[in-house]
């Protein structure tokens, strides 16, 4: 029979390679209904049973969105329970669990996140133990050995923490008696846990009933495969409360009925009848369970020798005394149950055969215990001597303690006289301070004269200001009022411009035309100089309104592009990386998007004299947001600008046309819109902006 370890992994990846053909189907549904669903809660629940359905190279990534989305509604439960499940899923990835931790140590503080950072830990030190050398893991067992006595005052969750890791430090270097002392000790602090903390209570009682029939320990054996039974059915319980239907405890239960009936003496008639049924109706259920090596033979062993039916039992217990996988105390087991066996029925041969094979076995048998209290007692040897050592240790310390209450005692009596000099001092400048108080009385009189002037002064600069807010509004409203009266007639040059290219003959219309779009290009840049005036007090006062309704991206970018094309210089190639591709909706003011996208275009076509001018948007349903970024090939922006662009009234070229509010009002629309707008600063081939918004 394989080693404990090697049994369940092989178990369990027979029982994953043997999931119905429909798994992949089953994931394909609960997607399609994950995307329809209509609140956090049903998306939790739908993502749990993706988990249990996924693959183990999928899992990741739905741990993570459930992750997310218990974050988002501040089930801190739900949390917890996933951080859990990840460091079991991350389990050999010492930097994903480091971030797992971290998660956790940022949660509101309560017993169940003291309870995950406990389970946490001790899943990534029982990973980090196998990449230290054999002197590492030494000095480390010694480490905490030493610190037992100090682990007394620990709170309950550190102490366990410090049980669980010094347990593992010693199972790689002996399984007796030390180990199942402290595991003992472990357990009295589990079962004080609350009924509902039933991770660490399944993670402690997975590894002690292991333990525990190794050393043969039977009766708390027995306990703790029953602990666990009881455990997995808390569980159950839950995942069924929560419809988690396609998770289940097979594989645990199967290994803990078959270590019970490994403890057949210890268990009752109708126990045994009991645990042997479940095991039978799992293997019915699962019948992967039946794939593993000689298994149903060894149970059907334990059964056959549990309901004294020798005869039967002796020819499968000489079959499987040949299998090479057995481990030591499985063949331990099987040749005493041969000696029982062939004792009851009288076959001396046998009984005799397994004799022989009991002698070897038990001097083999007390040659590794002898080996183990040897090692023990070692150990227990130089941590006393590394106890010793601390004493003396202190000791030093208590006379360095000493001596320096001695060097203080001294530089208290020296302190001393010098503060019977500083009295005399203190006496002579008081004398002198009663000369200065009669200076001081006038020198008040003073700062009360200048205290009235400063008041007059204050008086005197809120009228002023209250005048030049009186002033600032007028001004508003005068730059508002002669903004709309410019509109019209601008609008007036550009349509009459037009008639009167349309209207000249033939020979003329082409350089009237010329004209026209000339005056019609620096009646758009006047336009739009006016209107950044106009809307920037409502931007900066909050006072802006936001239409937010379904809009098409494509729309939207290609609105932009329209009206950017004609300020676009000779030779510039404009791009729209998206055209063709299919189109996408969001929920949004599309106007003010439109507002930003031009913006950010007519300062492209401003600073880029060849190449290309791109605008391309990018939509992540799983972040519910989109990315537009406006790229050109201009003079770029100088190291150390990055951010003053954004600045109200910001123009790093003094002669270039605008009144440098573009980006500045650009930046305050993306805020509006729930969005940011930012510059790349690692593009160095001329600009590139970067505008995000929800998605709705």
């Amino acid at each position: 029979m394989l080693g404990h370890l090697t049994r369940y992994i092989i178990l369990s990846i027979i029982i994953t390679f043997s999931l119905p053909c429909g798994a992949q189907s089953a994931v394909d549904s609960l997607k399609n209904r994950l995307a329809n669903a209509e609140s956090l809660s049903d998306s939790i629940a739908l993502l749990y049973n993706i988990y249990d359905c996924s693959p183990s190279a999928q899992q990741g990534e739905v741990l993570e969105t459930l992750y997310d989305l218990a974050m988002r509604r501040a089930d801190y439960h739900t949390v917890n329970d996933v951080l859990r499940q990840s460091a079991n899923h991350y389990a050999a990835n010492d930097s994903m669990q480091r971030v797992l931790i971290a998660r956790a140590e940022n949660l509101p503080e309560s017993p169940e996140k003291q309870s995950t950072l406990v389970y946490m830990n001790v899943i990534a030190t029982s990973n980090s133990i196998k990449s230290l050398s054999q002197d590492e893991r030494e000095d480390k067992l010694h480490d905490y050995l030493a610190r037992h006595t100090k682990s007394e005052s620990f709170d309950t969750y550190k102490r366990i923490e410090y049980l669980f890791e010094l347990c593992a430090y010693l199972r790689m270097s002996t399984e007796g008696e030390l180990l199942t002392n402290y595991f003992q000790e472990l357990q009295a602090l589990i079962d004080e846990l609350p009924e509902s903390n039933l991770a660490l209570k399944y993670l402690f009682y997975r590894q002690a009933a292991k333990n525990y029939l190794s050393n043969g320990m039977i009766p708390e054996a027995v306990r703790a495969n029953k602990e666990l039974l009881d455990i997995m059915g808390e569980y159950e319980k839950q995942y069924t409360s929560q419809s988690r239907t396609f998770i289940n405890y097979d594989v645990p239960a199967f290994e803990c009925y078959r270590r019970l009936l490994l403890c057949h003496d210890a268990l009752t008639k109708e126990e045994v009848d009991e645990y042997y049924s479940k095991i039978n109706a799992l293997i019915d259920r699962n019948p992967a369970l039946r794939e593993l090596p000689g298994e149903t033979e060894k149970i059907a062993i334990n059964y056959m020798m549990a309901k004294n039916r020798y005869a039967e039992a002796i020819p499968l217990i000489k079959e499987q005394l040949n299998d090479p996988a057995n481990s030591r105390e499985v063949q331990f087991y099987l040749v005493d149950a041969l000696i029982k066996a062939a004792e009851a029925v009288g076959d001396k041969e046998n009984l005799l055969m397994a004799l022989d094979m009991s002698n070897e076995m038990l001097k083999k048998r007390i040659e590794k215990k002898t080996a183990e209290s040897y090692k023990e007692l070692q150990t227990i040897y130089e941590v006393n001597d590394l106890k010793e050592t601390n004493e003396e240790l202190r000791l030093a310390n208590q006379q360095i303690v000493i001596n320096r209450h001695k060097e203080q005692l001294t530089y208290g009596i020296a302190g001393l006289v010098v503060l019977v000099i500083l009295l005399v001092l203190v006496f002579v400048l008081y004398r002198r301070s009663k000369r200065l108080t009669s200076n001081l009385t006038k020198s008040n009189a003073l700062v009360v004269e200048e205290r009235d002037a400063l008041q007059r002064a204050r008086k005197d600069l809120i009228e002023a200001r209250d005048k030049a807010k009186i002033a600032d509004r007028i001004r508003n409203d005068f730059i508002n009022n002669m903004g709309h009266e410019i509109r019209n007639p601008l609008e007036s040059i550009v349509e009459y411009s037009g008639l009167v290219a349309d209207c000249a003959d033939s020979a003329r219309r082409d350089n009237l035309k010329r004209f026209a779009d000339v005056i019609t290009l620096n009646t758009d840049l006047l336009l739009t100089l006016v209107n950044d005036v106009l809307d920037l007090p409502s931007l900066e006062n909050a006072k802006f309104s936001v239409h937010v309704m379904k809009a098409s991206l494509q729309k939207i970018c290609n609105i932009a592009i329209d009206n950017v094309k004609r300020h676009i210089k000779p030779g510039i190639e404009l791009i729209f990386a998206n055209a063709g591709q299919p189109d996408a909706t969001i929920t949004t003011d599309p106007h003010r998007v439109e507002q930003v996208l031009l913006n950010l275009l007519m300062n492209a076509a401003k600073f880029t004299d060849e190449g290309t001018i791109t605008l391309e948007y990018t939509v992540s349903p799983m972040h519910d947001k989109v990315t537009f970024t406006v790229t050109d090939t201009g003079i770029g922006i100088p190291q150390g600008k990055e951010e003053v662009i954004f600045l109200r009234s910001a123009q790093l070229d003094s002669e270039t046309q605008g009144t440098g509010l573009g980006l500045y009002i650009s930046r305050l629309l993306a805020n509006m819109l729930g969005g940011s707008l930012t510059l790349d600063n690692d593009y160095r081939t001329g600009a590139k902006f970067i505008f995000t918004i929800p998605i709705s």
